[in-house]
């Protein structure tokens, strides 16, 4: 009986220190553009609209609640999504539990499961970020019906694929409508 309990408890402690493993998630490292831009295409996923944290902003951003009512802290695998006046209309983080049973990308617009700051708007989100060469981002927002923000970075392997892919989906599924998507990459870091 103790071997038994021992076996589980070794089980159960390789089961959890190896979940980042299992889902291929690592620990960030810089990367170039290019190595980035090959990540992306090698993934079949456009190296449009591409984009980086300002460290200032990524070092404030850590210090802030997700939502209201929950921690501090960042969290790597969300999107966010603004209509055309820049008001933010959805947002989600991998903590909420798996999108895809959510089903938050079933409806136009996408829905939320948990309340949202609404004073967020689309043009602060945008001063957090910057292009790969450090350049401010400039985004006409009125001609879009809705904008996702996507977090991603190559350390957090296959869910941060998979939220880029079913945005992609979601923008294919929703073609009457006018759908940017920015690709933010929570690895790379600009002053």
């Amino acid at each position: 009986m103790k071997t038994a309990s021992k076996l589980l408890l070794l089980l159960a402690c390789v089961c959890v220190s190896s979940c980042a493993f299992l889902l291929g998630i690592r620990t960030p490292k810089e990367q170039t553009q290019k190595e980035l831009d090959l990540f992306l295409i090698k993934k079949n996923i456009d190296t449009l609209n591409c984009f980086a944290f300002r460290k200032k902003a990524y070092d404030s951003i850590k210090q802030l609640e997700y939502k209201p009512g929950w921690e501090k802290g960042f969290k790597p695998l969300q999107y966010k999504a603004f209509d055309k006046s820049g008001k933010l209309i959805a947002q989600y983080a991998s903590c909420e539990g798996n999108f895809k049973k959510l089903e938050l990308l079933k409806t136009y617009p996408p829905k939320n499961i948990f309340p949202f700051d609404s004073t967020q708007t689309l043009q602060n989100d945008l001063t957090m970020y910057r292009t790969y060469r450090g350049e401010k981002l400039v985004v006409e927002q009125e001609k879009y019906d809705i904008i996702f923000v996507v977090y991603w970075g190559k350390w957090l392997g296959r869910p941060g694929l998979d939220l880029i892919r079913n945005i992609y989906k979601y923008k294919n599924v929703n073609k009457n409508k006018n759908i940017l998507i920015l690709k933010v990459n929570v690895e790379e870091i600009y002053s």
